[in-house]
């Protein structure tokens, strides 16, 4: 995946991410969203000069030079 700019990493609470992403982990059907394995992507690549994404494919690409390949990013409670 790396050799195809394909950043992976994990977190530390799935229900967090559900909180932080909306709808608390649950479909409008109450059917509950399966957030083990997510693909963030951007439209076009305009979109990196986006602080947030920028920050985190930075994070993927330092992590890979400590020969971290999976990082951990730990979600804060609310």
């Amino acid at each position: 995946c790396c050799e195809n700019d394909i950043n992976i990493l994990r977190v530390n609470s799935t229900r967090r991410l559900a909180e932080i992403l909306g709808g608390g982990g649950k479909l409008s059907g109450a059917e509950p969203l399966d957030l083990h394995c997510v693909l963030v992507t951007s439209p076009h690549p305009a979109s990196w000069k986006d602080p947030a994404l920028g920050k985190l494919n930075r994070f993927c690409r330092e992590s890979r030079c400590m020969d971290q390949w999976i990082p951990i990013i730990n979600l804060p409670e609310r």
